[in-house]
């Protein structure tokens, strides 16, 4: 079961995990999620300064485990924006420029807060479409094929890492199939 050969899925193991006693001493303290959030931030950018080898750009090869910071915080931002839904108004505008940083590996520690505040800010948006009845709004057809692929979000995954690494030096068309 642990460890995996697919990096997502022990991620997620584990993390659900910490996200569910998270929960519980949140419930039970009744401490904002945003205050652990920016507690896994301080945690990461402490283990940053003084854990990680910044003579090469590595910080988000899944072999490192570094992306896990990421994941939880993205877990925990998910879970910020559910518990605060109805106070997202439509007035609430969002930014993000995403660029990495390869040249610079000083400054690796960058790309996971910004793919934190990207996955907020889509969150964010996502919501006020769906205030605004967009998706409802959406014909039948796109509706189910979408319910059909995210329901396939975990099988496109491990069929990635299966698939195309076996097939994937064959010529094309063999390997698009």
């Amino acid at each position: 079961i642990y460890p995996t050969w697919y990096h997502f899925i022990s991620s997620i193991m584990i993390l659900y995990l910490v996200y569910y006693i998270i929960r519980v001493i949140q419930k039970k303290t009744g401490i904002s999620m945003l205050w652990f959030l920016i507690a896994v931030l301080a945690v990461y950018l402490l283990m940053y300064a003084f854990l990680c080898d910044k003579s090469r750009y590595h910080i988000d090869d899944v072999g490192e485990h570094w992306c896990r910071f990421q994941f939880l915080a993205s877990m925990l931002v998910g879970a910020y924006f559910r518990e605060h839904y109805d106070r997202i108004g439509s007035k609430i505008t969002v930014k993000i420029a995403l660029s990495r940083i390869h040249e610079v590996s000083g400054f690796q520690f960058i790309l996971p807060i910004i793919q934190v505040l990207l996955v907020g800010s889509t969150a964010v948006l996502f919501v006020k479409a769906e205030k605004k009845g967009v998706f409802e709004r959406t014909s039948a057809l796109i509706r189910k094929s979408v319910t059909f692929v995210a329901g396939l979000t975990l099988e496109i995954y491990l069929g990635q890492g299966l698939i195309i690494q076996k097939f994937g030096h064959l010529p094309f068309p063999i390997n698009f199939i």
